[in-house]
């Protein structure tokens, strides 16, 4: 709304932004099981979703928005299908497998929850969306770091 769009048509970016993720995620469940090193695909969908959020905070351009809102649900996807992925590839066996995953996914619903109140918190006190989207940036990149880790050929 703050880009100068009316709430039909934000809440309509918003639902093609959150439906977009399910083609990357569709496309990378057939893709990931099947390559022995996953580490660019960890990588990239971290860095198209950096990518995504960076038109979102300086795009001048409403179709360079729109832009930014499809690649941040679409990139989502292939982030989230990544990380699930790795707790079951990374475990040499199923008990493993559910530590990993009740860790990451402890740590991860912490991680979104607390950020929620900063985004919150960013936006009220800088009037704008572009401390908090700079800090969604910030989590793009960790992510291509652990992206990049979590693809090697390793078990955890």
């Amino acid at each position: 709304l703050s880009k100068g769009m009316n709430s039909a048509p934000a809440g309509y970016a918003s639902t093609v932004c959150f439906c977009s993720g399910i083609i990357l995620s569709v496309i990378y469940s057939n893709i990931i099981p099947k390559v022995k090193d996953q580490r660019f695909l960890g990588t990239l969908a971290a860095l198209g979703y950096l990518i995504s959020v960076l038109l979102l905070a300086f795009a001048p351009w409403k179709p360079l928005f729109i832009a930014g809102c499809i690649g941040m649900g679409f990139f989502c996807g292939g982030m989230f299908n990544s990380a699930t992925f790795f707790f079951a590839a990374r475990s040499r066996n199923s008990r493993q497998a559910i530590k990993v995953s009740g860790m990451a996914q402890g740590f991860g619903y912490i991680l979104t929850s607390s950020s929620s109140l900063l985004m919150g918190f960013l936006y009220d006190t800088t009037g704008g969306w572009t401390a908090p989207l700079l800090f969604m940036a910030a989590i793009a990149v960790i992510s291509m770091v652990f992206g990049f880790l979590a693809g090697r050929d390793k078990y955890v």
